[in-house]
């Protein structure tokens, strides 16, 4: 009998758990306007906040769960008041079915619509919903609420593994939000951390220059549409505008254009700051940029990297321990600790975590002991949240950095796929990259082209490219040319949709198939994707989690290195 392992959602830390905290940490979460006041949470403060949060939330529900048992019993049934509470308490195909219902009714009321179109999203019924959306919007093309749907519309197809969707409707969101900005600039915090997701969402969907052409976009019509009285008050989004603008010249491979523009913007922010050295505005405008700098070092000298970001953080603590009321500087703060966190423990280098971590509770202790406003400030932050996720994924890092140098076994495989069985001797002398993977995992499935092509463009130097995956009751629907849950699933009946799935996805490197997850255990998976690099000589030389830019840039230098025999024994390659 086949025993069923439950994994972490993919990458759970890297793409979510870091950038959750980060935003609920500096008040950056996407502002879901809701549908009546009293659906309006305070945000909990200080150190209960990760307990409280989930307490609220099954209260939340339970009191829905009560109002829908209530409005169920009455006649004639109250279609509207049911949609609301059957959304409040995430039954979304019961909320879609009443407010349909609803807007029989009362045709002219906009907010069913709002709430057809959010439960239809929430159910990932993304065709019906975007229907839905199209009746809403011929209806009320005015309506305030449009831009809360498209939000969740954006939700929705990033969650299906959609980028280009997710990123379209995100980008009609924030077409919106730009009109507004002007005359409403506390949505300044809001359109950064959008700008962010909208650039990630082009990434993954492989149109950079699209996502460069938004950036500049946004960047230009600002600077032009804001009277020069009002520059302070935008001076930090037009500054992060910038910095993703340099990013992506970098991506682009335009690294002299991108490094001269920064060089241009740290010389004027560095005058600016000059002549109004206490100029909230100005600090933070150099606090962005300082950041890119050192963010393009990571990605293009990473050697310097450490350098470059102690630099950073030397200067907004400087500024703090001056301002240690400062919500901005603190925001911007944790913004940099969590980015930087993020890569380094992408790439498992968990001694350089605990340090960093080490630093910034040194300094938190410091501001918070010398100055009672900062300390109410850290704690309204939320900042012990995003630590506490940080620490505990530092401690789940430990095991799988202890693989670095040692030699793997990667026997056990008990079915191949996809092309020959190996032989336990067949990767001698190879260097071979293990990819963990799940059929349920988006970031795993996003990552398949980059997999191919590493093995298309090294398998003449060496390289082997395998997949390593298990069964979790999957099988292949034809039609909807995607796999699909079904428990009870034989063995036989999953590895024949595992040949299905890796054929659509034209999959050009061997997979392993591990039922009993003795290559999981044997390699520390948890979240995944996870891969492992695997030198010549048998051993361990990377091992990182998830697939961003990061991760995937190491990877691939990794490759190259042990290719070019800078870290390895110059063995020659076996073919």
């Amino acid at each position: 009998m086949r025993t069923l392992y439950k994994l972490t959602v993919a990458v759970v830390f890297l793409q979510v758990s870091i950038p959750l905290a980060l935003k609920i940490a500096s008040g950056q979460t996407i502002r879901n306007e809701r549908l009546d006041d009293d659906n309006k949470a305070a945000p909990a403060k200080g150190q209960a906040e990760d307990v409280v949060r989930p307490i609220a939330q099954k209260r939340a529900i339970e009191a829905a769960e009560a109002t829908i048992k209530d409005l169920e019993s009455q006649q004639p049934r109250d279609y509207k008041k049911l949609a609301d509470a059957c959304f409040k308490a995430r039954r979304f195909a019961d909320a879609s079915r009443y407010a349909e219902l609803a807007i029989q009714i009362a045709p002219d009321d906009e907010k069913l619509y709002l709430v057809r179109v959010r439960a239809l999203s929430a159910q990932s019924d993304i065709n019906d919903a975007e229907r839905s959306f199209r009746d809403f919007e011929q209806r009320f093309p005015d309506s305030r609420w449009l831009n809360v749907a498209r939000i969740d519309l954006a939700t929705a197809n990033r969650k299906a593994n959609r980028p280009l969707a997710a990123a379209t409707w995100l980008g009609a969101h924030m077409d919106h939000q730009m009109k507004a900005i002007i005359t409403v600039p506390g949505n300044t915090p809001e359109l950064r951390s959008n700008a962010e997701s909208l650039v990630d969402l082009y990434r993954k969907a492989g149109h950079l220059e699209v996502a460069f052409g938004k950036v500049e976009g946004y960047r230009a019509w600002l600077s032009a549409s804001v009277q020069p009285d009002e520059l302070k008050r935008f001076a930090v989004v037009l500054a992060q505008l910038t910095s993703l603008k340099i990013q992506l010249l970098v991506e682009l491979g335009k690294q002299d254009q991108a490094e001269n523009i920064l060089a241009v913007e740290l010389a004027d922010a560095n005058t600016k700051l000059t002549l109004s050295p206490a100029d909230e505005s100005a600090i933070c405008r150099m606090a962005v940029l300082l950041r890119v700098k050192s963010d393009i070092m990571r990605a293009t000298k990473p050697k310097m990297a450490a350098d470059s970001y102690a630099q950073y953080f030397d200067f907004l603590e400087e500024k703090l321990a001056l301002r240690p009321e400062s919500k901005e500087l603190s925001v911007l703060w944790l913004e940099g600790q969590m980015s930087h966190l993020r890569s380094v423990i992408e790439l498992q280098q968990i001694s350089e975590a605990q340090r960093i971590v080490d630093r910034a509770n040194q300094f938190l202790a410091r501001i918070s002991q010398s100055n009672s406003a900062a300390k109410s400030n850290l704690q309204g932050l939320q900042i012990k949240y995003a630590f506490d996720n940080v620490r505990e994924h530092i401690a789940n890092g430990v095991p799988r950095a202890e693989l670095i140098g040692q030699k793997a076994d990667l026997r056990n495989a008990i079915e191949w796929l996809n092309g020959d069985k190996f032989e336990d001797d067949y990767f001698n002398g190879k260097i071979v990259l293990l990819d963990f993977w799940a059929v349920w995992c988006g970031p795993c499935v996003a990552a398949f082209p980059q997999l191919n092509a590493w093995q298309e463009k090294y398998a003449k130097d060496g390289l082997i490219v395998v997949g390593v995956t298990q069964y979790y009751d999957y099988y292949w629907d034809a039609t909807a040319k995607e796999m699909v849950k079904a428990e009870g699933l034989s063995s036989n009946k999953e590895l024949a949709a595992l040949r299905e799935f890796a054929s659509y996805n034209k999959l050009n490197y061997s997979l392993a198939v591990d039922p009993e997850r003795r290559l999981f255990e044997r390699f520390r998976v948890g979240p995944v994707p996870q891969v492992v690099l695997i030198d010549r000589t048998g051993k361990v030389r990377l091992v990182t989690l998830g697939t961003s830019e990061t991760t995937t840039r190491a990877i691939e230098e990794t490759i190259k290195e042990m290719i070019a025999g800078t870290k390895s024994d110059n063995r020659p390659v076996q073919k």
